[in-house]
């Protein structure tokens, strides 16, 4: 059996997601956010992050918020949350948002 390889690193976080709930890890490609229901697969959702709630070097901070279009890609209940689980991929980012998740990913590796 093959083992699935990620494109991009992941790194564990606890903000939140305007409207949807609180993200567990990120990366470059997408994030895994924790909400109250399950969101079905394959609908668009809007994210909206704000960098400067996140815990990340001075200069890659910024007021400004992150605007992303994602889409569900898996839901599952969590055991350890008692919420949902849902993993979204970002739908091709501004150049400038996807440089920002990358800095703060980076700054945690």
């Amino acid at each position: 059996m093959e083992k699935k390889r990620r494109i991009y690193p992941r790194v564990d976080v606890n903000i939140t997601i305007k409207q949807l709930g609180n993200a567990v890890n990120i990366s470059e490609g997408g994030i895994c956010v924790i909400a109250e229901n399950p969101l079905p697969i394959g609908s668009n959702v809007d994210l909206d992050l704000f960098l400067s709630d996140l815990p990340c070097e001075a200069e890659q901070r910024s007021s400004d918020s992150v605007k992303f279009e994602g889409t569900v890609l898996w839901t599952k209940y969590s055991e350890l949350f008692d919420k949902y689980e849902v993993g979204i991929k970002f739908i091709n980012p501004h150049p400038s948002n996807r440089k920002k998740i990358k800095s703060f990913v980076e700054s945690y590796r």
